[in-house]
């Protein structure tokens, strides 16, 4: 397989499966919030140096929101039988669900759990369109724990204050 491109092969960013489930209709772009962003702590230096910055790692990618049109009466009813399976059971936990669609691939998310399946809504295009979020589902996992952060870097006044506090130390002698 080539690499994706909706100018070559549009299908599979128009279409998604969930849980290996071929969603009715066709999805409308953009897909809101997907993405996972990047966690930095930046720790800025005295004045315009010695600053540094830690990476922290990707955050989940959350209240994911995906439009689909559903343009047909086969379209709509299929969505509804779909959309009882989708809705999370009262007491359990909702299922972590193979997410299967170009989007959601280049952006590195392969299992989603749905937060809200929607409601459709007539639209002014004269289609019945639903809006499905979702939220990215990250595996619990043990985390080793990584290096040290860098140590703090001392202002003018720590310093002083290292000074004064040496400077009191020889009276007291």
């Amino acid at each position: 397989m080539g690499a994706l491109n909706p100018h070559i092969d549009p299908e599979p960013f128009y279409q998604i499966r969930l849980g290996g489930v071929l969603l009715p209709g066709h999805i409308i772009p953009p897909i809101e919030n997907l993405k996972k962003p990047q966690r930095w702590n930046v720790q800025h230096g005295i004045g315009m140096f010695n600053g540094f910055t830690i990476w922290r790692g990707v955050m989940l990618a959350e209240k994911i929101g995906v439009n689909i049109c559903l343009p047909t009466a086969k379209d709509f009813e299929d969505y509804m039988n779909v959309r009882k399976v989708l809705l999370p059971k009262l007491g359990n936990k909702p299922p972590a669900l193979l997410v299967q669609n170009a989007l959601f691939q280049i952006a590195g998310v392969t299992r989603v759990s749905v937060v809200d399946p929607g409601t459709p809504q007539w639209a002014p295009t004269n289609n019945w369109i639903v809006q499905i979020v979702l939220n990215e589902y990250g595996e619990p996992k043990e985390i080793k724990p990584g290096p040290q952060d860098p140590p703090k870097q001392k202002t003018e006044n720590d310093r002083l204050a290292d000074q004064l506090e040496e400077l009191m130390k020889k009276v007291h002698k």
